[in-house]
């Protein structure tokens, strides 16, 4: 990369206005230091698209209460956030080419044949649904749906009745059923009342062998266990008569409920063979309903295994594709990381060509090493004077000086015209004996006196008092003057009094140009570092943007 016009153009408008200089943390490396430095500075800048987009700035959650804070919470609360860090990712020397691209063409045949089995698998699903759906059909017209209304509703009718006494029946057990249990508690065994009919009798027999007859021990044990049994049932006799009458009472109740349900069973028995007929017309194959089951639920088998094998089928087709599909996806990753390395390259390298424009433009070389290795060699760094730049061509403007002397030229002209229309005028004067700054004008037959306007500005031009021109000897004096024939004397002394304005003048114009040599030196010593630390920054910019920077 070498300097050029431009570069050198773009560099001093930069560093002509009174900009800010970032002061960096990079140690200026010795022009003499041969030791070569690599520099890795990790950093964030904006203006990379590949990069991911910067973190959006959290939104303020304060409620309305908040703008009543005190001022300098509101200033920290609206101060600017620092801005986070930035990670880049290194420079890609060398980009991985793409794999070879996917091809569809034999999955577009596996594919095929699969979608060929698919529609073949769901022609026999759809056979056996419509065998099926026949079934049903046939099914139905066994139903009770397919009775006459008038049938369906007296033989409804009929089961609601039966179903109700039904209901009443196991209403009355449930109130027996409790009952006897009870009684079976009472008496512990199946003799009920008629059992305590003769509790009484063999009570007194016991009671009188163990009084009257002679006995064992273990006899006489015997018989007071069975005595004292035989008294714990007699106490129960009461309770016991009390629930075998309610019992009787329940009974009885359950022998009229069933004498009433005897009719109505037979009617609807005798609805149900009217409903069984009436069906066998609509079957005039004798078809049996336990058949059409067991044919629904052989084809229902049937179909089931076919779904199977439709799933199978299904199966193997989303395997093919996903496997297209998992490379494909593969294929546009990889397509992806070359586009994004690519543009990131090219990113990186625009950025180091224009930083590499500036430090040269500047005064500093910059140049790669290798082709396209991002790593710089700086030389001629620090700067140690102003970069020569080549002269703009250009229409020249007269400087101030210039435009000065074309005044004074101008001015002498003046003066000197002045003179001589103001010796004209004294020669008149001293000729007619009228002086003065008035003179008469004839109007008709009216003389008057007015201010001769055109004498006051010659006057004026030359710096002269109006009174002088009042009498004769001022304008004779006057006069030598325009004509620079005044006495000896009196050159001499404008003379002196010119050469030592000339003296004057000369010390000045030293004075200044001293200064104006220091001023351009102080200048040029900070335009110097100016342009040094510019030429850093930018050094440190490009390792920033991960370009490996060395010195000479």
């Amino acid at each position: 990369m070498v300097d050029d016009s431009a570069a050198q153009a773009l560099t001093a408008e930069q560093l002509s206005g009174s900009e800010t200089v970032e002061q960096t943390v990079t140690e200026k490396p010795s022009a003499a230091c041969a030791k070569k430095i690599s520099i890795v500075v990790k950093g964030g800048s904006s203006g990379n698209k590949a990069e991911p987009e910067e973190d959006k700035k959290e939104n303020d959650s304060s409620s309305k209460d908040g703008t009543a804070q005190h001022p300098a919470a509101e200033t920290d609360r609206n101060a600017k956030k620092p801005r986070k860090e930035r990670l880049r990712s290194e420079y890609p020397k060398v980009i991985k080419p793409l794999p070879p691209k996917p091809d569809y063409a034999p999955i577009e045949k596996t594919v095929k044949k699969l979608e060929d089995k698919i529609v073949k698998s769901k022609e026999v699903i759809s056979s056996i649904t419509g065998e099926m759906s026949s079934l049903n059909e046939k099914l139905k017209g066994l139903s009770f749906e397919s009775l006459s209304e008038d049938l369906r509703n007296r033989l409804k009718a009929a089961r609601d009745e039966f179903s109700a006494l039904q209901s009443a029946k196991k209403g009355i057990y449930d109130r027996l059923n409790p009952i006897t249990d009870k009684i079976k508690s009472l008496v512990g065994n199946n003799q009920g009342l008629k059992g305590f009919n003769t509790i009484a009798d063999q009570l007194a027999r016991l009671k009188y062998e163990t009084e009257h007859t002679s006995m064992t021990p273990d006899e006489e044990k015997k018989a007071q266990a069975d005595i004292k049994k035989l008294s714990e049932k007699v106490k129960c006799l009461p309770k016991v008569r009390e629930l075998e009458d309610e019992r009787a009472s329940i009974e009885k109740e359950l022998d009229e409920l069933k004498k009433k349900m005897e009719p109505v069973k037979e009617q609807k028995d005798r609805l149900e063979k009217e409903a069984d007929e009436a069906l066998s017309k609509n079957n005039p194959g004798n078809l049996n309903r336990s058949d059409i089951f067991a044919k629904l639920n052989e084809l229902r088998a049937k179909k089931d295994q076919e779904n199977k094998a439709l799933d199978a089928l299904y199966s193997e087709r989303r395997a093919v594709t996903s496997e297209y599909r998992a490379a494909m996806r593969a294929y546009t990753s990889e397509e992806r990381r070359v586009e994004a390395q690519t543009s990131y390259r090219d990113f990186l390298r625009n950025k180091w060509r224009t930083l590499c424009r500036l430090i040269n433009g500047a005064g500093a070389t910059i140049v790669e090493q290798g082709d396209e290795s991002g790593e710089f060699l700086v030389s001629s760094y620090p700067l140690t004077d102003l970069p020569k730049r080549e002269p703009q061509r250009f229409e020249r403007k007269a400087n101030a000086n210039e435009r000065a002397s074309d005044k004074e030229s101008a001015g002498l002209a003046v003066i000197e015209a002045t003179k001589e229309k103001l010796a004209k005028w004294c020669e008149e004067a001293i000729a007619t004996e009228s002086f003065g700054t008035t003179k008469t004008v004839k109007n008709g037959k009216k003389t008057s006196v007015i201010l001769n306007t055109d004498l006051c500005d010659l006057l004026n031009v030359l710096g002269i008092d109006h009174s002088s021109v009042s009498n004769k000897e001022d304008v004779v004096k006057i006069l030598k003057m325009c004509r620079g024939e005044l006495e000896d004397e009196e050159a001499r002394e404008q003379k002196r009094l010119a050469e030592e304005e000339a003296k004057q003048a000369a010390k000045a114009a030293k004075e200044e140009a001293r200064r104006k040599a220091e001023e351009a030196e102080e200048k040029r010593q900070k335009r110097l570092s100016e342009i040094n630390a510019k030429i850093e920054s930018w050094i440190n910019e490009m390792v920033e943007f991960k370009a490996i920077v060395r010195f000479a």
